[in-house]
Formats: structure tokens, sequence, C-alpha cells
């Protein structure tokens, strides 16, 4: 083994070693050192000896903040929106794939682009398109706070009615439209005069009406149930959402989805509940049938006539058994293919 060299006394670059602070695995020497700007830092030996380390961090923290500002006012958080904005707009990011793009001046110079917009006027403005289906570009952007940004979406586009002009969202809370349904007619075409109908005066293009709680999980389900069991649904229920809603509540939570309490009787008042995904599927499991020897019974009915109980029972059916041996096998058995 070759002699150890003592690095003590020696510099490297601002970087003064003090002493051996501790030596680390395989004889990996540490030494504190001294730097020029007056802080101390342990450093591994071979990374002063390679000038991998030159400092406690300072110049690097000097370097950083050098090409920082290498750029006119890159320290700015004009600067750091006008990057983001540049990148967004990429070919293949959020805003390129969209085909929003940036004027070509300004992606060539941050000083371009804050000449036509100017400082920002305050730490809650930020950039705002004027137009969304226009890029960035002369004309069209301006410094904006969240609530103003908020009223130039898509969304909440300007509607005027009998010569008063409010936003989507404002129109949707002063006459309780859901926001969804005047954006649906939008999208279709319909004319401003019939925008703000209330839901049920107009039909939509199609010939059917949308129905104000139509994105709602309990619309759903009640849609559902009428596609799935239509001649099993009550008369009441059939053509009024609103009795439905009235009886079965609000979706305890997205876990949830309505069921019969009795399988064989109707979609009726006092035969429905909400009941989690996973109670649904042992419920589906149980009442599913099953035929041994000719004969058609729920697994429901085949564990009660075998005297066995119907959740291990399901387990096994799901697990891929034949009923005849599900039945037959014994629990404390262990079920081995033959092979």
């Amino acid at each position: 083994m070759g002699k150890s060299i003592d690095l003590t006394g020696k510099r490297f670059g601002r970087l003064t070693v003090v002493d051996l602070n501790h030596q680390g695995e395989r004889y990996v020497k540490y030494y504190r050192c001294a730097c020029d700007c007056g802080k101390s830092a342990v450093v591994m030996g071979s990374s002063l000896a390679t000038g991998k380390t030159q400092s406690c961090g300072c110049l690097q923290r000097e370097n950083s903040k050098a090409r920082m500002f290498r750029h006119g006012g890159s320290g700015t958080r004009e600067y750091g929106i006008w990057a983001g904005i540049k990148s967004r707009c990429l070919e293949g990011a959020q805003y390129g794939l969209q085909g929003i793009k940036m004027h070509t001046e300004w992606a060539d110079s941050f000083g371009a682009f804050l000449a036509h917009i100017g400082p920002a006027p305050s730490p809650l403005h930020s950039v705002d398109r004027i137009k969304n289906e226009l890029g960035y570009e002369p004309g069209n952007v301006r410094w904006a706070t969240d609530d103003e940004q908020a009223n130039n979406k898509t969304s909440n586009r300007p509607i005027t009615k009998d010569g008063i002009t409010k936003n989507l969202t404002q129109w949707s809370n002063e006459l309780g439209i859901h926001p969804a349904v005047i954006y649906y007619r939008l999208n279709a075409g319909w004319s401003e005069d019939r925008l703000l109908i209330p839901v049920g005066d107009g039909p939509c293009r199609d010939g059917h009406f949308v129905h104000g709680e139509s994105l709602t999980p309990e619309y759903a389900a009640w849609m559902g149930m009428k596609k799935r069991d239509g001649d099993l649904v009550c008369a009441e229920w059939r053509d009024d959402y609103a009795a439905f809603k009235a009886v079965v509540g609000a979706r305890p939570s997205d876990k949830h989805v309505i069921s019969r309490v009795d399988g064989t009787k109707p979609w009726q008042p006092g035969n429905v509940e909400w009941i989690t995904k996973q109670a649904k599927q042992r419920q589906l499991a149980v009442a599913r049938v099953e035929v041994l020897n000719g004969v058609a019974k729920t697994v429901s009915e085949w564990a009660e006539n075998f005297g066995i109980e119907r959740r291990r029972l399901a387990q096994r059916l799901r697990q891929g058994w034949q009923l005849k041996e599900a039945l037959e096998t014994p629990f404390a058995a262990r079920h081995v293919t033959s092979q």
C-alpha cells in the first residue's frame, strides 16, 4: 500500500484543508476545510484532489445566479411567466398539442414580449389570452387576476338575455340550470334566444330533453335501472325521475350503487337501497343461478339445501370450482387438481 498523502494546509479552489475529519469505509478520507466565504465544509479527499469540489457550495450558487441573470430581466417574475408560456407552447407540449402557439418574435425574445405587455401590475396578476381560441400574440394577451381569468374561460363565456349580459356560471346560478346543460347547448349550436330556456321547456336537437340533473350519479342510476330492467320498474318511477330521487335520496359515496333489496321483486318504493360495490358483487354471486343434474337454483338455495354457508359456496364458485365439487367437498379438505 502506497504512502498516505496528508492534505492538511493545502489549498483547493476556495477551500483550505484544516485537518483530517475522519476516515470512512475502504480507507476513504474526509477533510475539514475552511472556505474563503467564511464557512466550513467536510469534503472527501479525492473530490479535493480532482477539483470536483472547490468551495463549500458558494461558488456553485454564484455561478448559477450569474447564468440566470445573463439574460436581461431573467431573474424577474415576468421572465418566469414568459419561459413557462414558451415551454407550454412547444410542439408536443400541453398547448402545442392544442394548436396554441406563441408569437415567433416573442418566443425568440423576452424583451419583445415584455415591451408589448409591460410589467405585471401586481403579484396577483398573470398572463391571460383574451380570446381562448387564439394563441399568445400581439393584441390577445393581458395581465389578469385569477377571478378575471375564470370569467374568461370557455365555460364562462358571456351570454346575453333580454339585453343583460352575464357569464355562463352567473346565468346558471340565477336560473337554476346546471352549467353542463348550458355548455351542452352551446356546443350543440343553440341560438342565444334558446340557450337559457328552463329545462324541460325546449327539446334538444335530437328531440330529447336535457334534464337538469343529467350529470348526477342519481340520474345515471335511474337511467341505468330503466335501461336494464324497464319492465320491472314501477310505473311511478318509469317516467318520473323526481319521484325516484325522492325515495332513494342522494348516493352516499362514489363507492355505492343502487340495488334491489329483493331481486325477485320490481324496482319500487321499499325495495331499493344504496349498497357498496363490494356488497353488490357478493349479492350477485349468491343470486346467480347454477344447474346441477337438471335442477336450477340460486347459489343461496343450493347453500341452504346442502347446509353450508352461502358466502363460502359463492367464493368457491368465483374461484372456478364446479358446482358439484363445491357442494360435496368438505371445507376442511384442500382442493387438489388431479394431474
